[in-house]
């Protein structure tokens, strides 16, 4: 439970911003830390999950670092995007 909790995190909170601003678009002045950091706990929980749960669940930790880098490269596309 641990392991899909912390995927769960770490996917929904920037989902959950990016369909929020789908609904309500507005211009991005600022990076969202919280929905970065919820993002990373779930990383940080999933990593605890393999610590406990072992190895073979390797896999769920780098669909969680996908996820945590996708919603970075896309903070950083759309600040430099709303820079010009």
């Amino acid at each position: 439970m641990l392991l899909g909790l912390g995927l769960g995190l770490t996917a929904a909170a920037p989902l959950a911003y990016l369909l929020y601003h789908l609904l309500r678009p507005e211009t991005v002045t600022h990076h969202p830390v919280l929905i970065s950091v919820v993002s990373g706990l779930g990383c940080v929980m999933v990593m605890v999950g393999i610590q406990r749960f072992g190895d073979q669940h390797q896999w769920i930790l780098w669909l969680g670092l996908a996820a945590l880098a996708a919603w970075m490269a896309y903070q950083r596309y759309i600040l430099r995007r709303s820079e010009f």
